[in-house]
């Protein structure tokens, strides 16, 4: 079995408006080369590019400068959010800035998505299915979008945590259900969010689920950098991976990264009370951040209100909406 690092730190960093400066950029994209990490995500493609200082980019020539020396050993990506991004700004492949695209999207966009993969893999790259929040789907509906993903054969297919509620016996539910489902030749990923402090072991399970079994990719950040309560911390996987399962990534270059190049990262997520009721209720935490930021809610108080919450409104950051349904809550409890 191939296990395979993806380290989309560069890619989380601007959720929280960081401006991390060119050389800053280029100085963590070597330094994860430097660790043998697998696969390198430098940011986000969107209609709405950033600042040159920033990870968002409007058109792949725009990360072209950071990979002037790419590595061949290495997959250089970028993600889409379905609906935010205009494939007529992607040029074809030409294997001079990112080799893949990975493409996240919610379920309800699920049938549309599809073409839209296939004509950024007619285009040349390589491309990673990103199905937001896995634990939103039933058995039937995962197998049944497997079974489009099949026909597309793209480059990898993740189970996503989105909210940080896997526990796990869904990680290996999930894991025996997509397995058993998805084509041999599509690589199996997952990515795991930290509301519940299980990131990193729900991380390990899956490749001791997995193994001798396929080719897996397993998504990280140095530190756990990622929005709210964060993902699942490269140096631990590297570290479990090099103990475990005769790894050679390099450590070092991550402790200089850290060292170097984070101090600016640092406070920018991480667990807390609010993150974990977010992970308990399968909610989004920009919900739990709004609440929190602009009611100063308490805990206790934030708990009862999300258990009001339907399905769908856990999972929409409406924020008008979301602001009346509170008042509501506040008038019940006080009368």
């Amino acid at each position: 079995m191939k296990i395979n690092l993806l380290d989309c730190t560069l890619r989380e960093a601007p959720i929280k408006d960081l401006i991390l400066g060119k050389d800053v950029i280029q100085d963590f994209i070597n330094g994860l080369e430097k660790t043998g990490i697998n696969i390198i995500e430098c940011g986000f493609l969107r209609d709405i590019g950033a600042c040159q200082d920033n990870t968002i980019f409007k058109y792949a020539s725009d990360i072209e400068p950071f990979l002037a020396n790419k590595n061949v050993n290495r997959i250089y990506t970028a993600l889409i959010d379905y609906g935010r991004y205009n494939i007529d700004n992607l040029t074809d492949f030409d294997g001079k800035s990112i080799d893949a695209l990975r493409i996240c999207f919610k379920k309800n966009e699920r049938n549309e998505v599809i073409p839209f993969a296939k004509a950024i893999k007619d285009k040349g790259y390589k491309i990673f299915i990103q199905q937001v929040d896995t634990l939103a789907y039933n058995d039937y509906e995962i197998c049944e979008l497997i079974q489009e993903i099949n026909k597309l054969k793209p480059y990898a297919y993740s189970i996503v945590d989105t909210f940080g509620s896997m526990y796990a016996d869904d990680v290996r539910h999930l894991c025996k259900l997509v397995n058993n489902n998805l084509d041999n030749s599509i690589i199996m990923g997952f990515h795991a969010h930290n509301n519940l402090m299980l990131a990193a072991s729900n991380s390990e399970l899956f490749i001791e689920l997995m193994n001798n079994i396929r080719e897996i990719i397993i998504d990280t950040a140095v530190l756990g950098c990622g929005r709210g309560a964060g993902n699942a911390a490269t140096e631990l996987l590297i570290q479990y991976i090099n103990s475990k399962f005769n790894g050679e990534y390099m450590l070092d270059p991550i402790f200089d990264i850290v060292d170097n190049l984070m101090p600016k990262f640092i406070g920018k997520w991480g667990y807390n009370i609010p993150y974990f009721i977010s992970g308990t209720h399968n909610t989004h935490v920009f919900n739990i951040n709004y609440l929190v930021e602009k009611h100063n809610i308490k805990s206790k108080n934030l708990k009862n209100f999300v258990e009001t919450l339907n399905e769908y409104q856990k999972k929409h950051y409406d924020y008008t909406k979301l602001e009346q349904l509170y008042q509501d809550f506040l008038i019940a409890n006080i009368s």
